[in-house]
């Protein structure tokens, strides 16, 4: 996970990943630990082209730094700076899985109820490279979906000096989520949980079909959520498009 939180990181500058250095702090050597933490790291450097370039071993509090290095096409990296009003908003894959697993983990540890989908969102979440690659010299703005989709989108609209109306009913929320009754929750889970690693992306409104024949045989949806507009902050819209006021806490760096 350590690893492929980062590739998201890249992908989202539609950006394809090389290489990545690793500083790994341990309390002491744990040989079927390392083995396994090295297994993982393998298994996702090999999936997406990475090689493990250098590094750091030491004692101390368990610490896992991992840094990526990633090369773009000169002059079609994507920023989070360029939404324009009338940009639409589009959302990858499914949100609210990694959030459901980790509020029911906390709950209960030990708890076996946990679809196996939401768990796998929660410790293996897959970055989005392919979408990125796609996106590069296509999308005006993007980023990845890590501290939840309000924070995120957020940062866009600070980035580029605008604003967003997203309509609620659009989202696309995964299936676990979809059978619960509180749709406070639902909404909380969904926007403001994080762990998500989707991409969240503006787009001219003219280059939608070009986005969709780019798109169309993607394994997971690209989800047209809402638009940009002039001004500052998110607007929940409802299903009558009226707005909707949410308390929404996403993940705070500091």
């Amino acid at each position: 996970k350590s690893l492929a939180v980062n590739i998201s990181d890249v992908a989202a500058m539609g950006a394809v990943p090389r290489w990545a250095t690793l500083a790994l702090t341990i309390p002491k050597v744990d040989p079927d630990w390392l083995q396994a933490f090295a297994k993982g790291f393998a298994e996702i450097s090999h999936r997406y082209g990475v090689t493990l370039i250098g590094g750091d071993t030491t004692q101390g509090p368990l610490s896992i730094t991992v840094q990526i290095m990633a090369t773009a096409l000169k002059g079609q990296s994507i920023k989070r700076s360029g939404a324009l009003p009338g940009d639409l908003i589009y959302v990858s894959g499914c949100l609210g899985a990694a959030g459901f697993a980790c509020k029911a983990l906390k709950s209960d540890p030990d708890s076996h109820t946990i679809p196996s989908h939401c768990l796998e969102r929660l410790h293996k979440p897959a970055p989005r490279v392919e979408l990125g690659k796609e996106l590069s010299g296509l999308a005006t703005a993007a980023i990845d979906i890590s501290d939840g989709l309000a924070a995120d989108l957020d940062h866009i609209l600070k980035a580029s000096g605008v604003a967003a109306e997203v309509q609620l009913t659009k989202l696309p929320v995964c299936k676990t989520l979809e059978k619960l009754e509180d749709r406070d929750l639902v909404r909380q889970l969904a926007l403001a949980a994080g762990d998500d690693y989707e991409l969240c992306f503006t787009l001219a409104a003219a280059r939608k079909s070009e986005l969709e024949k780019k798109t169309g045989d993607l394994d997971y949806p690209v989800t047209c959520i809402g638009v940009i507009s002039s001004g500052e902050g998110i607007s929940w819209l409802d299903e009558n498009g009226d707005e909707m006021k949410l308390d929404l806490n996403g993940y705070e760096h500091f």
